[in-house]
């Protein structure tokens, strides 16, 4: 039990400590997770087939990362119990409250600009 209640604590530990650590420049910013394909588009010299080809793959890895994230929940939810379920709940909540407008809103300026 133990090793499970670490292993969940770091899944969410390790994604936190790399989104406060890894925010670049405002120049640098992309989206919340994965790369900024107009920005690779520039520095790699890619074709439009290239840029296309590109966001196909990052959009399959997301689907496959939101399928994980939300089989990892289903699988937290067997084992924790109804009063550490909310404590976790609780939790997400106070980080998103912390981070989650921070970075996410940044990106969301700069796609809305960019799309003018």
């Amino acid at each position: 039990m133990k090793k499970t209640a670490l292993a969940i604590a770091l899944s969410f530990a390790i994604p936190a400590a790399i989104a406060a650590g890894g925010m670049g420049s405002e120049s640098d910013i992309g989206p919340p997770h994965g790369p900024n394909v107009e920005r690779l588009a520039e520095k790699l010299n890619l074709t439009d087939e290239q840029k296309t080809q590109l966001e196909s793959i990052f959009a399959e890895q997301g689907e496959k990362r939101r399928a994980l994230r939300e089989e990892t929940r289903t699988q937290m939810q067997e084992v924790l119990t109804a009063e550490q379920l909310t404590q976790l709940n609780e939790m997400r909540q106070q980080w998103k409250g912390r981070h989650g407008g921070k970075y996410c809103n940044k990106w969301q300026q700069q796609k809305q600009q960019n799309q003018q």
